[in-house]
């Protein structure tokens, strides 16, 4: 009977190979096993190693990796190590190889099947994700965008206008699967839009030094402002001079969306015990 390697998924009293990256954003712990079957007397084994790859091509991505895995000992069975270096969905391929001499020094090499695993996601506690948003701003912007989903109920991500909780237009694969990076990327496209914000008042006075000398920086709050409004059309803030003092100061604008003042009554109402439909 001609040697074989079977690969068991590792997973005691299971049979699935569908598997789940936790609401904590931790790729699960696979524990696939490698077992060379009918070896004959005098075989030797000379070299077992493991070929892998994880492939997700939905919603037109084709976002691929791959290794090759050496496993170190020349043993009958043995634990297939799965070194995925990030959290990435999608289906795992696992084929197991290995190169045997017979007593007659004579060498050949077998190959197991390709033992395909399922790699989904679930979806992470709301509250847990307004945690990792580093400003109650973001909060309202993220609830608008998502209402915090990153995964559908069946664990695959959401491409909707953007995928994940900050509907990003061209992600990463890892701000696909990791609702932890796809936060940390609302976060900072925040900062640089405080950034941004923060600049409008020298650039009135750069455009038109004469007119506007003695235009004031914003506040912080009215930068924070800025920044949200930036979300939707049009400036939350202009400048306008006092008809007495001639002093400029920053009035609140008529020519946006209103989309930063939604924003400000959506927390309001948050804070008040009345939730929108979706923030838990």
């Amino acid at each position: 009977m001609e040697s074989e390697i079977l690969i068991n998924n590792g997973i005691q009293g299971e049979e699935t190979t569908v598997y789940f990256i936790s609401q904590d954003a931790v790729f699960p712990q696979l524990r696939p096993t490698c077992y060379i079957e009918n070896l004959q007397q005098g075989d030797q084994i000379l070299r077992v190693w493991s070929e892998q790859s994880l492939l997700y091509n939905g919603n037109d991505r084709n976002d691929l990796w791959n290794t090759v895995v050496e496993l170190l000992e020349q043993a009958q069975e043995q634990i297939i190590p799965v070194p995925v270096p990030d959290v990435r969905g999608g289906t795992l391929f696992i084929k197991c190889l290995a190169t045997i001499k017979d007593k007659f020094n004579r060498t050949r090499t077998i190959s197991s099947q390709v033992v395909p695993h399922t790699i989904l996601a679930k979806q992470p506690v709301k509250k847990y994700i307004r945690a990792q948003l580093k400003s109650d701003y973001l909060h309202a912007v993220v609830y608008k965008r998502s209402a915090f989903e990153q995964f559908t109920i069946d664990g695959e991500p959401i491409f909707d206008n953007g995928v994940g909780l900050y509907r990003i237009s061209k992600p990463s694969v890892s701000e696909i699967w990791n609702w932890k990076l796809n936060a940390e990327t609302a976060n900072t496209d925040f900062e640089k839009r405080k950034v941004i914000a923060s600049q409008i008042p020298e650039k009135y006075r750069n455009e038109d030094p004469d007119l506007y000398k003695g235009l004031p920086d914003f506040t912080l709050k009215q930068i924070e402002l800025e920044a949200l409004q930036s979300y939707g059309t049009g400036s939350y803030h202009i400048p306008k001079k006092s008809g007495l003092s001639r002093k400029w100061h920053w009035v609140k604008g008529t020519q946006n969306d209103d989309y930063a003042d939604a924003c400000l009554n959506l927390l309001k109402e948050v804070s008040a015990g009345k939730p929108p439909v979706g923030w838990d």
